[in-house]
């Protein structure tokens, strides 16, 4: 046993050089550091959705001049014509007339109208202006020719065809020779738009 103790060196110092040497990479070379990690892979942004369009349905009626013929039913029986004539997109400038007649006097008007559409347009809209005429009809039991002036609010819807219907009340200021009154009205008319 001893002999085999003996020899034991002498085979590990052949074993020594039979094994392969395997050499340590030092730590200051590139071997030695681990690569870096790939790019986190770049994510594709979708398109952004497509925006909704809501269909505005625009006034198939383009209108610049109505013609209407209605009546006062707040003052004494009239019958009013007026034209109006657009001046600018929601602007319109409206000239009238009217006769008509109370208890056997004959009444009358001639004057006019400065609108400007507040909603909508020309030819389908809710208007405000100031309405200003000369007449005899407003106050009854004063036929003397007197000066009215006052607010406008009403409004006017013209359908695909020609045809347009107009509503409008009115508060004016009536001033006589000796005498002066707040005069309401109210006027339905229709007419024709082109």
């Amino acid at each position: 046993m001893l002999m085999v103790l003996l020899t034991l060196p002498v085979f590990a110092q052949g074993m020594d050089d039979a094994l392969p040497t395997v050499e340590m990479p030092d730590q200051q070379t590139d071997y030695w550091r681990r690569p870096p990690p790939p790019p986190p892979p770049r994510l594709r942004r979708s398109p952004p959705p497509h925006p909704v369009h809501h269909e505005v349905q625009k006034d198939t009626v383009d209108s610049s001049v109505t013609l209407t013929v209605g009546t006062s039913v707040l003052t004494s029986p009239m019958v009013e014509f007026a034209g109006e004539f657009r001046v600018a997109p929601k602007a319109g400038i409206s000239l009238l007339g009217g006769i008509g007649g109370y208890n056997g006097t004959p009444t009358w008007a001639l004057g006019g109208e400065a609108r400007a559409y507040l909603a909508g347009s020309f030819s389908r809209g809710v208007f405000i202006g100031l309405d200003g005429r000369y007449t005899n009809a407003l106050v009854p039991g004063y036929y003397d020719g007197a000066v009215a002036l006052g607010p406008v609010l009403g409004g006017k819807y013209t359908f695909d065809t020609p045809i347009a219907l107009e509503a409008k009340v009115s508060a004016s200021w009536v001033q006589g020779d000796n005498w002066a009154a707040v005069a309401p009205a109210c006027t339905v008319a229709i007419g024709l738009a082109f």
